[in-house]
């Protein structure tokens, strides 16, 4: 979540500095590049840690590790 953070402010930053002309519209493509990487991973990694948990849960029997609402 920090990485995620990170890159969202590092693009708003960014954005704003273009708009007051401190800085190229390469930048702000980095900028955004950067964040949609970020965000990737972060997915991605939520994706597996669920995809393991399933698994985990399979292997031991269960339908779930974690019933709703706990």
């Amino acid at each position: 979540r920090v990485r995620l953070a990170q890159g969202q402010e590092n693009y708003r930053i960014t954005d704003l500095r273009y708009k007051n002309q401190l800085s190229t519209s390469t930048e702000v493509l980095d900028a955004l590049t950067l964040l949609a990487r970020v965000q990737f991973d972060y997915y991605k990694s939520r994706y597996e840690y669920h995809s393991a948990l399933a698994g985990l849960a399979r292997a031991i029997g269960r339908d779930e590790l974690f019933p709703e609402g706990q």
